[in-house]
């Protein structure tokens, strides 16, 4: 399909933009229960315990750990741990996100507008206008046009 096959929203009638809206808003439910869903599958599995094989094969890495009812969730921590104990830098940054120690991302804008004489006078004698305008007479509107662009 190509661009001149789409519709544009100012083509299409009122009526024909309420159908499209209204399919979107349906679209999107539905995509949302799928994501609820899947969250709830993931998490339901992650709380499972875990079979004995991973328990016996963990214990073996980490000999202080208790895995009397280790779940599927812890299981996958400690091999990411494992991992990242071998050098896997993506395990690592997996398991420092995961814990709660993932750096923030910021960023510090400082800007500083600069304007020159001739702007500041011309402000302020708006103002002074302005001020004076409203004095004389304080039942008129005051009006600024805006500045014209050149």
């Amino acid at each position: 399909m190509t661009k001149e096959h789409l519709l544009k929203k100012e083509d299409l009638t009122p009526q024909q933009r309420h159908e499209s809206a209204s399919k979107a808003g349906k679209s999107s439910v539905v995509a949302k229960r799928k994501i609820k869903q899947l969250k709830s599958l993931a998490q339901a599995m992650l709380s499972c315990v875990a079979d004995e094989d991973t328990a016996k094969d963990l214990k073996k890495l980490f000999p202080d750990l208790d895995v009397d009812e280790l779940t599927v969730g812890a299981a996958l921590v400690a091999k990411q741990i494992d991992k990242a104990a071998k050098g896997d830098t993506r395990a690592f940054e997996s398991i420092r996100d995961t814990s709660g120690q993932k750096p923030v991302d910021k960023q510090d804008i400082n800007q500083t507008v600069k304007t020159d004489d001739s702007t500041m006078a011309g402000i302020r004698e708006l103002f002074e206008t302005a001020v004076a305008t409203k004095s004389n007479s304080a039942k008129q509107d005051i009006k600024l046009d805006k500045p014209s662009k050149t």
